[in-house]
């Protein structure tokens, strides 16, 4: 199949929509990783939670400046692999599916601090 002037500038113009939607992905997620190491430290060192992933579990249980390193490293080299492939269509995927596991993270949040407003009587029953 031959590619026209007209079919390429088509391609590269989908090409920078696909790599700027990635880009906003991608961002999310880091907003969203510092938003979930501040309501995590709030919880469990106030008693309410425990950390569920037993990798950061056991980075909290030395302390909370090695779990904040700890997740934001991680997170950042997830995103950093993510970037470097963003020409290939599974780095779309790959930022799809952590951006969506982070949003579910997020409504966890938003439950537990309302179950907990709840409980304290916050919120009316």
């Amino acid at each position: 199949m031959e590619i026209t002037a007209t079919r390429a500038v088509a391609l590269t113009l989908d090409g920078l929509k696909r790599i700027r939607t990635l880009k906003g992905l991608l961002a999310s997620l880091l907003v969203f990783n510092l938003i979930d190491i501040i309501a995590t430290l709030a919880v469990v060192l106030s008693g309410l939670a425990i950390e569920a992933n037993p990798v950061m579990a056991e980075a909290l249980s030395l302390g909370p400046v090695i779990f904040c390193l700890a997740k934001l490293s991680l997170v950042s080299l997830g995103v950093m692999i993510i970037w470097r492939h963003r020409h290939r269509p599974a780095a779309m995927f790959a930022g799809g599916v952590a951006c969506a596991a982070y949003t579910f993270v997020m409504l966890v949040h938003v439950k537990g601090a309302a179950l907990a407003s709840l409980h304290s009587g916050l919120l009316p029953q």
